[in-house]
């Protein structure tokens, strides 16, 4: 009976311990085929992780099109009507800072009287000053109009490779915001100039060369047709540095209201007809951006023009009468712009020539309110 029941103790026992270890067995198993599941997990987001990384790069190297891009910085494409001697030219410029700095070919404002800016929406700007030009390399820098909000161009950091797309805007015999594309085709003159087959023929001078991005890697210069031979002067090769932090030392507006400008108008007037030089010299800032079609003179250069103005046209006398309704003043940190029509009528020696102009007259004070611009667009004469 003693052995029955030890016999019994041992079987329930070896029982226990065997349902024992078949569970740890199956938790052992079942730990396993999670920890599988988890691996599997974690590859397949892995691939997941690696697939979208794939697609992000595939969509970052997908260029935006051509006309998306045009659309763009085809804003900060003007075209430029010079006027000379000669005759009237035409050609290309490109905006490059908000403040309305420019750049074109020299030759374009080569022995310029007068120059005029317009952009795609036909709006009209004068060159208010010039900042600095190249004969030699062909380039020069200015400044339209008197805004710190002008819509401009990005330049390139690097500069692309033979073979890489490029593309031009520019004004081919007067056929503005003309799109031309090509490759680079080689460089030239120790990379100062860009060889490309992009066309570009006379009325695109001084437009921008643009990478694929719609970055300006170069000035448009010449180009030869017949062979597909086109230059565009390396926007590298050019010191910017120095022009755009031209802007940042510009001076500050000034604070006159609107009839304190009127009466500042009729001043400076009333100084020209009476020939007082001594008070004009006051009016004038002593370093002057633009007189008339003179850039960046001093002001005891423009006292001698205004002296000499009637001996050299053979003027007998003057008069004046400012249209008070059209006056219009614009401040931002270049100074304070003020535009208006101007009646002006002359007596001269030689009675067949014009003796009755309307003007649109523009002009800038600077912080101290004295004169740093003023310049003439001739609106009629008779």
């Amino acid at each position: 009976m003693m052995n029955k029941k030890i016999f019994q103790v041992i079987f329930i026992t070896t029982l226990i311990l065997g349902c024992n270890s078949n569970s740890n067995s199956s938790k052992s198993n079942e730990i396993e085929l999670i920890e599988k599941d988890l691996e599997l997990r974690e590859k397949e987001l892995n691939l997941r992780e690696n697939e979208l990384l794939l697609n992000s790069q595939i969509l970052s190297d997908e260029k935006e099109s051509l006309s998306s891009i045009y659309d763009k910085v085809k804003k900060g494409v003007y075209l430029i009507y010079t006027k000379n001697n000669e005759g009237i030219s035409q050609g290309s410029a490109f905006i490059i800072d908000k403040s309305g700095i420019a750049i074109s070919n020299y030759h374009v404002f080569k022995d310029a009287s007068s120059a005029i800016a317009i952009n795609d929406e036909d709006d009209e700007f004068m060159i208010t000053e010039i900042i600095d030009y190249d004969k030699d390399k062909d380039y020069i820098i200015f400044r339209i109009g008197n805004s710190d909000n002008i819509k401009y161009l990005k330049l390139a950091t690097n500069t692309p490779k033979i073979g890489d797309e490029v593309f031009t805007i520019g004004n081919p015999k007067g056929l503005t915001q003309t799109l031309s594309t090509g490759i680079v085709s080689s460089y030239r003159d120790g990379n100062n100039f860009i060889q490309t087959t992009a066309e570009i023929t006379h009325g695109s001078s001084g437009a921008p060369l643009f990478n694929k991005y719609g970055e300006v890697i170069g000035i448009t210069t010449s180009g030869i047709g017949e062979a597909n031979l086109n230059f565009a002067l390396n926007i590298n090769s050019i010191g910017l540095e120095n022009s755009l932090n031209f802007t940042e030392n510009s001076n500050k507006s000034s604070n006159l209201s609107k009839n304190e400008l009127i009466k500042f108008i009729k001043k400076y007037y009333e100084t020209i007809s009476q020939e007082n030089w001594d008070r004009l010299n006051q009016l004038y800032s002593s370093n002057i951006n633009r007189f008339y079609d003179k850039f960046n003179i001093i002001s005891s250069e423009a006292i001698d023009l205004a002296k000499g103005y009637k001996s050299t046209f053979k003027i007998l006398n003057t008069s004046y009468k400012i249209r008070e309704e059209t006056i219009f003043f614009n401040s931002s940190s270049k100074g304070t712009e003020i535009s208006f029509i101007l009646d002006y009528s002359i007596q001269r020696q030689d009675k067949s020539k014009p003796k009755n102009f309307t003007l649109n007259i523009v002009m800038v004070l600077d912080n101290k309110n004295q004169i740093k611009s003023i310049y003439e667009n001739i609106l009629d004469k008779k």
